[in-house]
């Protein structure tokens, strides 16, 4: 089954695609998208109309996986900045049909609280969770930020995309295998 990744960057889309098929084995293969989405949060949500109808009618992918940052916005429902119900939204206006050879593309979404790099991590630290992050500001001395988790996942904060794809690759093995 082939599937389309797709995230804030191309690290991104290649971590979650390792985790993918670490859990779900050589069913599972990687379908490249005919877009490139450079430029994180913005880029994606301007791109993802194109990439959705370009994953639907270009390749013969089963679904397409899309993973962004949180970023601190609000997951709760009816918060205009939450990333989800955005998504959602675009999935939904953007949903393309018409092929006689095949279904409905399926989309799946994941928002990584704060960022993609706690889920690499959280195997490490007990105390790397949502519940922690969403609650920070009542426990001061927050045992996480951002850039901590970047500095340890890279060893730096402004890590290159090799870098950045190498250490999410690695990092999604080591999860996969904690799941």
């Amino acid at each position: 089954m082939e599937i389309a990744f797709v995230g804030e960057s191309s690290a991104d889309a290649a971590g979650v695609n390792k985790l993918t098929e670490a859990l779900f084995g050589p069913q599972v293969t990687r379908c490249d998208i005919p877009v490139n989405v450079r430029g994180g949060w913005p880029a994606l949500l301007n791109d993802l109309p194109t990439v959705i109808r370009a994953t639907y009618f270009k390749t013969n992918a089963f679904g397409l996986v899309v993973v962004v940052d949180s970023d601190g916005t609000s997951l709760h429902p009816s918060s205009p900045d939450n990333r989800r119900v955005i998504i959602d939204h675009l999935i939904a206006t953007s949903r393309a049909t018409g092929r006689n050879d095949r279904g409905p593309l399926r989309v799946a979404v994941g928002i990584a609280v704060p960022c993609i790099e706690a889920w690499w991590l959280a195997h490490e630290n007990s105390a790397i969770s949502e519940h922690t992050w969403f609650n920070r500001h009542t426990h001061p001395g927050a045992p996480y930020n951002k850039l901590d988790l970047k500095r340890q996942l890279y060893g730096t904060t402004v890590p290159s995309i090799d870098l950045e794809t190498r250490k999410m690759i690695e990092a999604a093995e080591i999860a996969a295998r904690n799941v």
